[in-house]
């Protein structure tokens, strides 16, 4: 469990708190959208700004619209980076700001709305299966990330004739220590056979 390290993996915190909310949002039958561009009429609408997710009837114990905010960051500098983004929410949106921050932070500090690594950590108890399908998506995602890698570097190798130029460094070289040297011992793995010419030693 990721407690023990105190933070998620970028993607497993993104992905672990949208569906955290969405769930939430499901209980409670109110609408949440998530990379949310305000738009129209609204007086929300004064920014073209994009927010993590919007609640427009509310969530949790707040009846007003709310603003999600995510936050991955290991500056040294957060509490001021969250009091900075809040002051602009306040001044341009009739709205609640919730800030989910992945790390530790001062949040008694700040008097915002802020949950931090310590409150993930709890839904990563009360709401397990999400946590799990997370964390096996992102091992999933990886593993194709390294075959591609591999892919790419196999195909790289290939392309640049390396194989081949190696194979002609390794055989000349023992070329010339079969023609400088009155003696050279070669040793053979399993499934050589002396059908293939090689010396019966036994």
């Amino acid at each position: 469990m990721k407690e023990q390290n105190g933070k998620l993996s970028r993607d497993e915190f993104i992905s672990f708190v949208k569906a955290v909310l969405k769930k939430k949002s499901l209980e409670e039958n109110k609408p949440l959208y998530f990379e949310y561009r305000v738009s129209g009429n609204s007086k929300l609408a004064e920014s073209a700004r994009r927010f993590d997710a919007f609640a427009p009837d509310g969530f949790f114990r707040y009846q007003e619209p709310v603003i999600f905010e995510f936050i991955d960051s290991k500056s040294k500098q957060l509490e001021k980076r969250i009091q900075t983004i809040a002051d602009d929410y306040r001044k341009n949106y009739e709205a609640e700001t919730i800030f989910i921050v992945n790390a530790r932070t001062s949040a008694e500090e700040l008097d915002l709305t802020v949950w931090d690594i310590n409150e993930i950590n709890k839904w990563i108890k009360e709401y397990p299966a999400e946590y799990g399908h997370v964390c096996s998506w992102n091992i999933d995602r990886k593993r194709t990330t390294q075959d591609k890698e591999k892919f790419q570097i196999s195909e790289n190798l290939y392309r640049d004739d390396l194989y081949q130029k190696n194979n002609d460094i390794y055989t000349n070289a023992i070329r010339t220590c079969i023609e400088e040297k009155k003696g050279v011992a070669i040793v053979l793995g399993a499934g050589v056979f002396e059908g293939t010419g090689s010396k019966n030693l036994g």
